[in-house]
């Protein structure tokens, strides 16, 4: 089966910085990703989410894999009730000004699960609405 992905890219009003610490602390990113007790953004940090879909939840694991300072964040993300392994990345280019963040989240054929649990229109809706409150977020400041 080819890769499926979902690239996602926002324009920010605000300097690489300030958008890494929006996407690598804990409080920060419960604002606009996933409530999260505890943050690292270091290499082999594991963490939890809760994701939720028609009221049903998704508790999700994570790890990260790969981590460049200010540029980019990469993390495994697997959902615990079901098989298949994918990865997500975080990554920042400074455009002066601004920055541009852009998520990408690959290999969304290895969840092997009924279609009709997940879609990958989910997964775009998904990170439309997240990329969307994190730029709220940093902008709002």
């Amino acid at each position: 089966m080819d890769e499926q992905k979902v690239v996602k890219e926002r324009i920010i009003q605000a300097s690489v910085a300030d958008v890494w610490k929006a996407v690598t602390t804990a409080e920060e990113m419960s604002q606009w990703f996933f409530e999260l007790d505890d943050f690292k953004a270091k290499l082999g940090y594991e963490f939890q989410l809760m994701g939720e879909k028609d009221g049903k939840k998704y508790p999700t694991s994570c790890k990260i894999i790969e981590v460049i300072p200010e540029e980019k964040m990469i993390f495994t993300w697997r959902y615990d009730d079901f098989p298949g392994e994918q990865l997500v990345s975080f990554e920042l280019f400074n455009l002066g000004e601004s920055c541009k963040f852009r998520v990408t989240h690959s290999g969304l054929e290895n969840m092997l699960v009924d279609q009709d649990e997940f879609d990958i229109k989910d997964t775009i809706e998904g990170w439309e609405i997240i990329t969307k409150q994190l730029k709220q977020l940093i902008e709002a400041r």
